[in-house]
């Protein structure tokens, strides 16, 4: 017989584990992701970005990730094969009522930014709508690639614009790890979602090349990014976040290996968003 402390720390437990999967169907540790990961990429340029910067980041993040959950959602998706999708399909008007509260709240950040900032913004703003564009008007199977391309360019947007210092070689490079590190992670969800995708007419790589070629592109791209960092780390700028970013990518790459482990749960989407909390250590400690 379960003694009533245990089924209170049971039912505490699971409470918080239900709490976590609305959490991250709803992007949010994903916004919450790229905000630590470009105060980690400020850190290293040797700026820091403000609460205004971060929050604007955080409300951008979000905002596109939920809109495009949102167009995806159009048809109905049972919650046992995407709790993402379902919940953007039946809780549709709440989602973008939550929207319209960020958007507003995001015109209220516009007034403590930077001016360098926006500007920079504005620019990023319409590489976003030609994706959009491209997605909703094309048979688009290059999503990955273009997300990673706008999530890349969103972490390095701010601490770009705030540094004095014009683009050199090891910021080019750490550019390219991270923009190579968002393809891994994007394929490697791509890999796991390849039956659903299929299932419900979704376009992605995997279902463009096969599990088989993307499983071989992951592992490619995955040991490229950490060869090019092992590069970043002979200069001995920043070695904490160069083991941080191997260490991300040996996460991805174990979820590759190990899929049917990862599988279960949906297990791989925590290992998969979570990673990009990894960069923490280098903010605390370095």
């Amino acid at each position: 017989m379960k003694s009533p402390m245990l089924g209170f720390f049971c039912v505490i437990g699971t409470g918080m584990i239900k709490a976590y999967r609305l959490f991250q169907a709803l992007s949010l540790d994903v916004a919450l992701g790229a905000v630590v990961l470009s105060t980690a990429m400020a850190k290293y340029l040797g700026t820091e970005l403000t609460w205004a910067v971060q929050l604007s980041l955080f409300i951008c993040v979000w905002l596109i990730y939920s809109f495009d959950h949102l167009m995806d959602s159009d048809k109905q998706i049972s919650p046992s094969v995407s709790l993402r999708h379902y919940i953007h399909y039946r809780f549709r008007r709440g989602v973008i009522c939550g929207m319209v509260a960020a958007i507003l709240m995001g015109v209220i950040t516009l007034f403590y930014l930077p001016s360098i900032v926006i500007l920079w913004g504005v620019t990023a703003t319409a590489f976003i709508i030609i994706y959009f564009l491209l997605v909703r008007y094309t048979r688009f199977w290059a999503k990955e690639v273009f997300v990673a391309l706008g999530y890349t360019a969103g972490v390095f947007l701010a601490p770009l614009s705030l540094t004095v210092e014009l683009m050199i070689p090891d910021v080019i490079l750490l550019m390219t790890v991270i923009f190579l590190l968002a393809v891994v992670n994007l394929l490697t969800f791509s890999f796991f979602d390849f039956e659903m995708d299929q299932q419900v007419g979704f376009h992605s790589m995997a279902v463009r090349f096969g599990k088989r070629t993307i499983r071989k592109t992951i592992l490619g791209l995955a040991f490229l990014s950490m060869a090019l960092t092992m590069v970043l780390y002979s200069l001995e700028q920043a070695p904490s976040l160069y083991a941080m970013i191997v260490l991300m990518n040996l996460s991805l790459i174990a979820l590759i290996l190990k899929p049917s482990f990862f599988r279960e749960d949906q297990f791989y989407r925590v290992i998969g968003d979570g990673i990009f909390f990894f960069p923490l250590f280098y903010l605390l400690y370095a």
